[in-house]
């Protein structure tokens, strides 16, 4: 069991520093101009704000879901833990699903109205 558990903590920590590994050869960012970058429209305003929202929201999902799993794998056989695990896990991916469908959805009826 001990073994089982070493092997999921090294699975879960390469996980989480293999990108941030290959985030360290990325070039330097652009210095700021000085100017600030404003909206055009509020329209523009409101998709700015929801894009970023998007990606921290999905970020958050995809971290949670590998909390689930993790807690799957060191359940131990409990059927409690395993449980607990399961209903994390569903609970993760319909946040990504619901994520997904949102931000589509949010490309989607701009487009059918012919508002871009």
């Amino acid at each position: 069991m001990k073994k089982i558990q070493k092997i999921s903590l090294i699975i879960l920590s390469l996980c989480i520093l293999l990108p941030s590994i290959s985030l360290a050869a990325s070039p330097l960012p652009t210095p700021p101009t000085g100017k600030l970058e404003t909206a055009e429209s509020i329209g523009d305003l409101i998709n700015k704000i929801a894009t970023f929202l998007y990606g921290i929201l999905l970020a958050l999902a995809v971290i949670f879901g590998l909390i689930a799993a993790f807690g799957y794998l060191t359940s131990g056989g409990d059927p409690a833990k395993i449980g607990k695990a399961s209903k994390q896990l569903l609970f993760a991916a319909v946040a990504i699903v619901v994520a997904i469908a949102a931000w589509g959805l949010s490309k989607l009826i701009p487009n059918l109205l012919g508002l871009q």
